[in-house]
């Protein structure tokens, strides 16, 4: 689990970053906002094989 203080510096290089770096290539999987729930289960690992590895939500 990620510290919550490296949350928004890890935003903040992102959005800095969004030109240079391919951080499409590190999404799995994308979820509406209003699948936050199903987002949440799917991406939970609990010693369990899961395809998604890094998801986003898209507002």
């Amino acid at each position: 689990m990620y510290r919550p203080g490296l949350l928004p510096m890890m935003m903040e290089m992102m959005q800095q970053n969004l030109d240079r770096l391919p951080f499409d290539k590190i999404v799995s999987n994308s979820f509406p906002l209003a699948e936050v729930n199903a987002a949440f289960e799917q991406a939970e690992w609990d010693n369990r094989h899961t395809s998604v590895t890094r998801a986003v939500l898209i507002p």
